[in-house]
């Protein structure tokens, strides 16, 4: 899941953090040079206000078919890099997929999705519809399931 960030995947250091407190930890990893301008960049980025929302207020929502995602409380975006992949609505019951069925990015950030779940980043997702289908019966339900969703007659739901 490398690469994968979000405002549910935290950054190693807490928002905010001083570009000098990004490269003393970079150290410790061990990153090389041609990394380490980059990630001092996103750094620098995060010590804007709302570095993190940037979709909807600076930059526009990738276009796809049927509703457009918005900012609003309690929802979630799951980002590959800088670019936006899935959209998780207002209180976790519905997702938006927002690259190509075939993106082999999806695969990582649904796992990031579950991982921020299991972390108590997210308390529960109650996952009834993906792009504006049911998800239960969906090509979706079986890479859920696999990802530790339980199965209810309506809805796939994973808890922290």
């Amino acid at each position: 899941m490398s690469g994968y960030s979000s405002q549910i995947d935290w950054p190693i250091t807490p928002p905010g953090s001083s570009p000098r407190d990004v490269r003393d930890i970079l150290a410790i990893y061990q990153v090389g040079e041609s990394e380490l301008e980059s990630l001092l960049e996103v750094a620098r980025e995060t010590r804007q206000r709302g570095w993190w929302q940037p979709y909807g207020a600076v930059l526009k929502w990738p276009q796809r078919e049927g509703r457009t995602p918005a900012r609003v409380a309690g929802a979630y975006l799951v980002l590959a890099g800088a670019e936006p992949v899935i959209y998780v609505e207002r209180g976790g019951k519905g997702l938006q997929i927002l690259v190509e069925a075939n993106d082999p990015r999806l695969g990582d950030a649904t796992a990031a999705l579950a991982d921020a779940v299991h972390r108590g980043r997210i308390k529960r997702l109650a996952i009834e519809r993906v792009d504006g289908e049911p998800v239960v019966g969906s090509e979706w339900e079986d890479a859920l399931l696999e990802l530790g969703f339980r199965a209810g007659p309506r809805k796939l739901t994973l808890s922290a």
